[in-house]
């Protein structure tokens, strides 16, 4: 899929309208509360910069009235049922107009000028595609927002693994989630998070929406690793921070959570690995084995 931006483009040249350097676009799932937190951190923080923003809600009831009263200049886009996050952040784009998107989960909340200083590191690196900021637990520690790529090693040492629970500083595990020294300093990536991303709508011209094979999990590795396919980086930068609840939408339903997660995986093996008949089933059967193994311990 290619995404084409002119009829948008002649759209606002002919309206005259001006142009919006940020499209908030959040994508919610029964977190109305922590959504309010952010609306209200991004109207705080926000200045330098002219911003819409689109809510796109996946929760199947549909909350228009709420947020005509209460929040009249937000875009509000209602989901009968559940659609994902590909899905949901692909009608995002397409309903945008803005020169850069930043992409948000609804349990987050920024601490400082986010937007602008996303905004002004694209305007000053026009090579980069996609820069992600630093990410924050609740407790104020490090959330480990930039990884490399996943590898057959990733299924051992990945950030929910045993061997990663058991032996958190080895060597593996930090290869995968936390590959860099430091996690102040600005660095070229493999992925970053989709929970706090922002993409330069212009390189969307080449590498295409979201994948929406991928209901929930891996949709931001995939757009990460398309986008360095057609020669755009990907960037780690630290000074724009944010808070972000992990797993603050995704644990009302833990179950199809962990299916969801590891459906993900099957489909990032099949699209990016070296293929074949025998390496197929050992992949399934792992990944198999350890989604009844991870569905187990949620329904303890």
């Amino acid at each position: 899929m290619v995404f084409t931006l002119s009829s948008v483009e002649d759209a606002r040249t002919k309206m005259h309208t001006p142009i919006i350097d940020v499209s908030f676009i959040i994508i919610d799932y029964k977190a109305l509360l922590p959504l309010q937190k952010l609306l209200a951190t991004i109207h705080e923080k926000t200045t330098g910069v002219i911003y819409e923003i689109i809510v796109v809600d996946n929760s199947g009831d549909d909350k228009e009235v709420f947020f005509k009263e209460n929040y009249p200049d937000i875009k509000y886009i209602n989901n009968t049922r559940n659609l994902g996050f590909s899905k949901a952040a692909n009608i995002g784009i397409r309903n945008c107009t803005g020169r850069y998107i930043l992409l948000l989960n609804p349990d987050t909340w920024f601490k400082n000028n986010v937007a602008l200083l996303l905004a002004q590191f694209l305007d000053s690196h026009h090579d980069v595609g996609i820069v992600g900021s630093k990410i924050l637990n609740d407790d104020g520690s490090i959330q480990f927002s930039c990884r490399s790529f996943p590898s057959y090693k990733t299924a051992f040492f990945n950030r929910y693994s045993l061997l990663t629970k058991m032996f958190p500083k080895n060597k593996y595990s930090m290869e995968y989630i936390n590959p860099y020294n430091s996690h102040d300093k600005t660095s070229e990536v493999d992925w970053v998070s989709g929970s706090c991303m922002m993409i330069r709508t212009q390189a969307l011209k080449a590498v295409g929406l979201f994948d929406e094979d991928f209901f929930m999990y891996c949709e931001d590795v995939d757009i990460c690793h398309r986008m360095k396919l057609f020669g755009w980086k990907v960037v780690y930068h630290p000074d724009a921070v944010v808070y972000h609840t992990i797993g603050g939408s995704s644990q009302q339903n833990k179950i199809k959570t962990v299916i969801e997660r590891h459906r993900s995986m099957w489909i990032y093996y099949k699209k990016y690995f070296k293929r074949n008949k025998i390496i197929d089933v050992t992949v399934w059967l792992g990944i198999l084995c350890r989604c009844i193994f991870h569905v187990i311990i949620a329904l303890m």
